[in-house]
This record gives C-alpha cells, structure tokens and sequence, in this order.
C-alpha cells in the first residue's frame, strides 16, 4: 500500500520523541493520536513495513493495520488501554509496494508535553516476520525505555518486576525494588486514603495520589491495575506521572482566577461572541458585567445569544445586525454604538468594538469590550442644549449690540455735529471754550461706545 493523500500532522510532539531512546531503539514505535494520525515513528519501523519516517508520519493507523477501524481505534482500543498496557495484539500490517505481514505489539497510553497519544511498541526485535508461535517474554524489554512507571506485582502486593520509570519515582534502584511490597513503598503523602487493598479483588482505576520520595521529591501520580495470570496471580500496575499536568493546571487556574477578578472589576463587558456557518451566534463567555448592563446572566447567552441580541433598540436592531455581518465577510474591525431596552424597561446607549478571527472551525469569532455609555450619552445631550443656549444667547446679544449702535451712536454723531456747528459761529471766549468741551468730551465717549459695541 502507498500512502493516498497525507492525513493531517498528528499533534504530537515529534520534537520530544527525537530527544528520547526511543529513536533508536532496537524495536520498532508508533506515536498515534486519538483521531489515528500517526505523529513519529521510529527507523525501526522503516525495515518492518518498508515506508520512510516522512512517508509514515500523517498516514492513518487504519491504513496500516486494517484490523482496527477508525471508530475501534477511538472507542474500544482507546478507552481498553486506559486501565494499563494491552500486550500481544497480533495482527496483519501492510508493508509498502504491496503484501502483509504478522506483527505483534503492545500499546500504551502515555502523556507527553501536557498531550496524551498511544504508543504502539512491536516485539518483533526489529524484523518483520511471519507469526511465530514463541511465547513472548516473560518481561517485555521494550518496557525499560517507556517513559510512564510499570511493574508486576503478586497477590501479596510484592513486586516481581519493576521498570526504570517506576524505579525512579520510588527514589531507588530496580533491583533494590524486587521483592518489596508496592503499598508499603507507594503510600500517599497527604491525607488521600489508600486503596491497594482494592487492588487484588476490584482493581485500581484512575487513582490519584500526592507522593513524596525519599529523596523529598513530590510526585502526582494516577494509578491504576488489572489482572495478567491466574496462576500464579499477576498484577499489572501503571503508575503515570502526571506532575507537569498538574502544575500546568494549577497555573491554568491562577491565570483564569486573575482573569476573572479582572473582568469582575473591569467596567463593561468582556465577551467573546461568535457565529457559527449556520448562522447560529452565542456568547461562550461574558463578564459578569453582562448582568449590570444587559440585565442577562452569562449563562443564559453560553450557547445562544438570543437573550442579548433581542434587547437591542428595535429602531437599532437592523444597522447592529448589518454591522456584524459586514465585519464577518469581510473579516473587518467591528465598532458599534446604539440603545438597547433592558427587560426592566431601561433605554441604556451602549458601545461596543472588536477584531474578528476565523477559527478552525469555521466559526468566527469577536473578542472585545462592551461598555454602557448611557451616562456619556447624557453628557453629550446636555452639552448640545448648552451649545444651543449658548448660541441664541450670542445671537441676542449680537441683535442687542446692532440696535444699540443704531440708538446710541445716531445721537452722540448729532452732539458733536452741532458742536462743530455752533463752535463756526461768533461765541465769545468763555462760550468757545464751552463748546469745544462739550465736543471733545462726545468724541471721548463715541470713542468708548465704538469699543463696546466693535
């Protein structure tokens, strides 16, 4: 079989797998994801189905081993292997350029780098063969260089076979572990109650405990077990480290408390609004301030925004809708300010902007701030009706100067007229002098009118 049309890049961190042994290891080793994709493989696996690493990498695990369908793979496959390793799966994989051959591997799922995959290990020593019908070993090599704790117990909890892994969060060495009792070794560090009395008569599934090693290094770790042999009996137990998702989640949590407080204190309404190729639009989040303005709780609008669109001014509701859909073709800034009427009856003016993004799903998608700007609104009312009043009144006042210049400057120009009149006319010396005051002192004034009134 040649590859068809690459399936999408698995997600899982090739990078992290090029810096473990598993590179070189003598066995062949699949990374697959949950939807199937293959992410790395190792140069074993080039001599046992006859592809490159490139021409692996992309291809669906269904294309290769035609006994798990993409449905088996993500459901029974999947969820079976989340109680510990499924060893000796034996089945026809196809090689390249044709023709089939019979492999055996052992899966387990694993987290790396905060993403969960499965890892397919092929007891096979490296070659392709026809199926044998040798027993595996009683403890698969390949189990040393897993990266997640494993060992075999009997049914007095004594260890009979222990990985490096494992080995290593104990705080000892492998052979120093042999023979000891894991409920004594493993105990919880807090207060957790311990469950390896379950494990013999109902098994351990998805236990998580708190642990501190000799060494005074914590751990947390998700336990869990299940029967391999009857006679004697034989326990398998997974111990899975999970301390990185742990820490991952714990500064998760701090980062979304911190959001929260600040949306909780930010003025307004931080939303992310989103429209899907159906057409269906929802808020996935909004501030509690969606409460203050719209009089809606964030819950009611998580999955249809309804609730919020209807309170838009119906005079409004066209231009806001047309806004949106604007932005959304065109993938457009989106800036929009109108009135909505609260479910109390309240006319509030609110602004809202935002950038739109496409995600991957088609959805597109506002992130932004709304605000209530209903008080602004009043303001800029208040300054028009000033700015009017201020206007008339400058317009009487105006009117008033023009009247009175009229009124004021026509009389004062007929005093100093008649002054220059009678000071041509015979006046004795006194009378002279009485008329030239009383023309200089009505230019004096006119000169003062035309000040105030220019």
């Amino acid at each position: 079989m040649t590859p068809t049309t690459a399936a999408p890049l698995s997600r899982l961190p090739r990078a992290v797998a090029a810096t473990s042994a598993l590179e070189s290891a003598a066995f062949g080793v699949l990374w697959v994801d949950h939807e199937g994709g293959i992410g790395f493989a190792n140069k074993q696996m080039e001599s046992l189905l006859g592809y490159s690493v490139p021409e692996l990498i992309g291809q669906k695990i269904s294309q290769l081993a035609g006994f798990w369908s993409v449905t088996e793979w993500q459901g029974t496959v999947w969820q079976k292997a989340a109680a510990g390793p499924i060893a000796g799966v034996e089945g026809a994989w196809q090689r390249k350029g044709g023709g089939s051959c019979m492999l055996e591997v052992t899966l387990s799922r694993l987290m790396v780098a905060g993403q969960e995959f499965m890892a397919l290990y092929f007891n096979c020593g490296g070659k392709a063969t026809a199926k044998s019908a040798a027993k595996p070993s009683d403890y698969p090599t390949f189990l040393d260089s897993v990266p997640s704790g494993i060992c075999f117990v009997d049914a007095s909890l004594k260890i009979l076979q222990i990985n490096p892994a494992l080995a290593h969060i104990l705080g000892a060495d492998v052979a120093a572990l042999v023979g000891q009792n894991i409920a004594t070794l493993l105990t919880p560090a807090d207060e957790t109650e311990s469950r390896w009395n379950q494990l013999t008569s109902l098994g351990l599934s998805e236990w998580s405990l708190k642990y501190r090693n000799p060494q005074g290094h914590t751990f947390h770790l998700i336990i869990a077990s299940r029967a391999e042999a009857n006679d004697p009996p034989r326990f398998l137990v997974t111990v899975q480290d999970v301390s990185e998702r742990v820490q991952l989640k714990r500064l998760l949590d701090q980062h979304e408390h911190s959001f929260e407080h600040l949306a909780r204190n930010t003025p307004g309404m931080i939303y992310k609004f989103t429209i899907s190729p159906d057409g269906h639009a929802a808020f996935p989040y909004a501030s509690p301030g969606s409460h203050d303005i719209w009089e809606v709780d964030p819950a009611e609008v998580r999955t249809d925004a309804t609730p919020i669109i209807k309170l838009v001014h119906p005079e409004d509701l066209e231009g806001f809708q047309a806004s949106v859909m604007k932005s959304a073709s065109e993938l457009s800034a989106w800036e929009y300010e109108g009135r909505m009427i609260t479910p109390s009856g309240k006319l509030k003016w609110f602004h809202a902007a935002s950038r739109p993004e496409l995600a991957e799903n088609g959805d597109i998608v506002w992130q932004g701030l709304l605000m209530d700007v209903t008080h602004q609104k009043a303001i800029e009312e208040e300054l028009k009706v000033a700015k009017l009043k201020a206007e008339s009144a400058a317009r009487s006042k105006a009117d008033f100067l023009a009247n009175m210049s009229h009124e004021i400057r026509t009389p004062m120009n007929g005093v100093i007229g008649m002054a220059e009149l009678l000071a041509n006319t015979e006046l004795a010396s006194r009378q002279k002098h009485y008329v030239d005051t009383i023309r200089s002192s009505a230019e004096v004034l006119l000169t003062i009118i035309n000040d105030i009134l220019d």
